[in-house]
């Protein structure tokens, strides 16, 4: 389960609301907000109120169009009816957690980003979300999680962003119309398979789920975006895998992590025919881009059931030899049959 690190309980400082010339200010200990139509804040429960809001807050370069402050604050934001927040800084911005709850709509545009939390997390409960931003969408440094609703999230640089290991758990219909990649760091979870977003278009495998084949030929689709590849399998991904029984490395993946298929016991196929020298070389027999003991304990039959292909078959060099040598350096069976 993707964990979310929850703020301790503080007060809200202040609700800053662009709109046009004006900025309007309440403190924690008022809600003097209410002069804006379709905005109100309740500071004894820390809940923002949208109700047919329009704040359009672009007037003034860097400007949010709602700004809420304070210490490691958890706010809860109601959406009702349709609401619009234009911001030229960023739509709306927080430093702790923002809960939005309700069944209406909001639409969210920044320069920046359409909704940030600098410091925690976003979840999404129950209303319709459009999210606009040059850096991202959304943006929660510690997670996003949806949970209820629908969510679309654009922005030219990031689609949905995170911290470094920030989680991103959703339902798989929540996130129906994303453009644009996710954030570096973000972590989420495709059917029983837990990624995290590295630089480019690339994957980390995290944990492996249920499934049969692993394929790192094969690209990754999230959301609207389907071309990210798997570059890393990390330490312990696939480890006491019992349903794997197939794995298939291609060139894009240039790391392997330490036990990443340890105690694979009914893996009967490992094919390693088109990595890269980076990963197994197999003119030295070293494996520099393999961790220790990744394959230790893996193949069905105490490893004599797994057949490793290593080489493009018949009319082509021969492998077998270097790179048999180098998958026993990582824990390979001896017993395991390597192929051309």
């Amino acid at each position: 389960m993707l964990a979310f690190v929850q703020p301790a309980q503080a007060s809200v400082e202040s609700v800053m609301v662009g709109n046009g010339p004006s900025c309007i200010y309440a403190s924690s200990s008022s809600d003097d907000v209410t002069n804006v139509p379709g905005v109100s804040f309740d500071a004894s429960t820390s809940t923002l109120t949208l109700d047919n809001a329009n704040i359009i807050a672009n007037d003034v370069n860097g400007r949010n169009g709602i700004d809420i402050d304070g210490g490691d604050i958890d706010v809860t934001v109601v959406v009702n009816g349709d609401n619009t927040i234009v911001g030229s800084g960023n739509g709306i911005s927080t430093n702790g957690t923002l809960r939005f709850v309700g069944s209406g709509t909001l639409t969210v545009v920044g320069s920046e980003y359409g909704i940030y939390s600098r410091n925690y997390n976003l979840v999404f409960a129950g209303p319709t979300v459009t999210a606009r931003g040059q850096n991202a969408g959304i943006f929660g440094f510690l997670g996003v999680k949806v949970t209820d609703g629908k969510i679309s999230a654009e922005g030219k640089t990031n689609s949905i962003g995170t911290g470094g290991g920030g989680a991103i758990s959703n339902k798989p219909a929540n996130l129906g119309a994303i453009k644009g990649e996710l954030g570096y760091g973000a972590r989420f979870k495709k059917g029983s398979v837990t990624y995290q977003k590295l630089e480019s278009h690339d994957l980390k495998l995290v944990k492996w789920g249920n499934g049969k084949t692993l394929n790192t030929k094969k690209a990754v689709s999230f959301g609207g975006y389907s071309k990210y590849w798997i570059a890393e399998i990390g330490t312990k991904a696939c480890k006491g895998c019992r349903k794997l029984k197939k794995a298939v490395i291609h060139w894009r993946t240039y790391r392997i992590g330490k036990q990443a298929f340890a105690n694979c016991k009914n893996l009967k196929l490992l094919d390693v025919s088109v990595v890269g020298t980076q990963v197994i070389d197999s003119a030295t027999g070293k494996a520099g881009g393999i961790g220790k003991k990744a394959f230790a304990g893996a193949g069905a039959k105490n490893g004599k059931g797994l057949k490793v292909k290593c080489g493009w078959g018949k009319g082509f060099p021969d492998f077998r030899k270097g790179a048999r040598k180098a998958l026993i350096s990582k824990g390979l069976s001896k017993k395991a049959n390597v192929v051309k």
